[in-house]
């Protein structure tokens, strides 16, 4: 059990010093399973921290049903905080120019005060809905701090 917990803080610190910068750093999303419940938020980052995500707690799918105002885009997952009032938000980022492209989600993680080492990880549940673009996406990409990117997710279905 010792060995398993000296595992996750080692874990945590590789992953943090990724996030250390910023700006653009190393791809979370290839770690982001093996860390997503030891991860601490690093508090040198302005109020929001990144914090790896499991990728499997994430979901997006189209809503093309006939009689709404058009497709839309449902991005559903799971957010990472570490204090109970710290709150995470999903935004709609910018649809790559990729062929076919990858929509940006952006996650926030509003933060009000400093965290203690001791305190746990708490799951908040995150969604967004906004208007499907008009290309068949390759991915959803949910991002922190422009770029960052912390999960990515391929298999997107449409209901109609």
């Amino acid at each position: 059990m010792r060995s398993d917990l000296g595992f996750a803080l080692l874990s945590t610190f590789v992953l943090l010093s990724a996030c250390d910068g910023g700006g653009q750093g190393a791809n979370a999303s290839d770690t982001a399973n093996a860390a997503a419940s030891t991860a601490k938020p690093n508090d040198r980052l302005f109020g929001a921290p990144c914090i790896p995500l499991n990728a499997a707690q994430w979901s997006a799918w189209i809503d093309a049903m006939p009689g709404t105002q058009g497709p839309t885009l449902h991005v559903k997952g799971v957010g990472i905080v570490y204090r109970k009032d710290w709150a995470v938000r999903l935004t709609p980022g910018a649809l790559d120019k990729n062929k076919p492209p990858s929509q940006h989600v952006d996650l926030t993680t509003i933060s009000s005060g400093p965290w203690q080492p001791g305190d746990p990880p708490i799951e908040v549940p995150v969604e967004l809905a906004m208007p499907a673009p008009k290309e068949k996406l390759a991915a959803v990409a949910v991002d922190c701090r422009s770029g960052l990117e912390l999960v990515r997710i391929t298999d997107i279905k449409t209901t109609s």
